[in-house]
């Protein structure tokens, strides 16, 4: 489970609010993520303490803003230009995912948190797998039914499970929703779960409770996640 920190909340609805003053400039205009995720995207990224944060589907720079990296953000968006580049982050406007990649590639940028809210191209596989870190952790948008966090997770981790092995694939977390509506799962690297297989599969991905998160610390640390009952990470 999810310990708030009480700024996180405040910090979430000033971004919030300031994102949705760059409405007015979408060419594309659509849904950003509720105030629950962006306090689950805040905790993950301060607790996991990624260098560099990459996302796809910047939309009005809800998430973007939420989130933290150590040193940079990169996020790109194929159908909007609403959020300007600045000192510690890098937009990419009217740019899908394969060309903010591959310049990342070329780069050679790498980073330790993904967020993906929009959806992942076949040709993008290779080259998330190249940017990612060894303690790379993935989260996405929209994780349940037939929605896109769903179709990607089902394209990235049977990926990932080819070319690293069974032994390397990340673990999946499934979303609860008791802070409000929140849909974003999330695959964390085994040896940063503590984690037990259970019988049901999710979405025909197997499901796994795991009783703790490790922080870019290495230590787990119950005051940020816990073990429910449920195959879920946050309360």
């Amino acid at each position: 489970m999810i310990a708030q920190n009480p700024s996180w909340a405040a910090d979430c609805e000033a971004a919030r609010l300031e994102a949705e003053g760059r409405r007015a400039v979408a060419k594309y205009n659509t849904g950003a993520v509720p105030i629950a995720a962006g306090i689950t995207l805040r905790g993950l990224t301060e607790w996991f303490g990624p260098r560099v944060v990459v996302e796809i589907g910047t939309f009005i720079g809800m998430s973007t803003t939420c989130m933290r990296a150590r040193d940079h953000v990169y996020t790109c968006d194929k159908s909007n230009d609403c959020l300007p580049s600045d000192r510690g982050r890098t937009c990419y406007p009217y740019r899908g995912s394969t060309p903010m990649l591959t310049d990342l590639v070329r780069r050679r940028v790498r980073a330790g948190f993904f967020f993906f809210d929009g959806r992942i191209q076949m040709e993008d596989l290779p080259l998330i797998r190249e940017i990612a870190t060894g303690d790379a952790v993935f989260g996405f948008d929209d994780y349940e039914g037939g929605e896109k966090g769903v179709v990607n997770v089902n394209r990235l981790l049977p990926w990932l499970v080819e070319h690293d092995g069974p032994e390397r694939a990340p673990i999946l977390y499934t979303p609860d929703t008791r802070l409000g509506p929140n849909t974003i799962g999330l695959l964390v690297p085994p040896h940063l779960a503590g984690c037990a297989a259970q019988s049901t599969p999710h979405n025909g991905i197997p499901a796994l409770a795991c009783d703790r998160l490790h922080g870019h610390t290495g230590h787990p640390h119950r005051g940020y996640f816990e073990a429910v009952d449920e195959p879920v990470f946050w309360a």
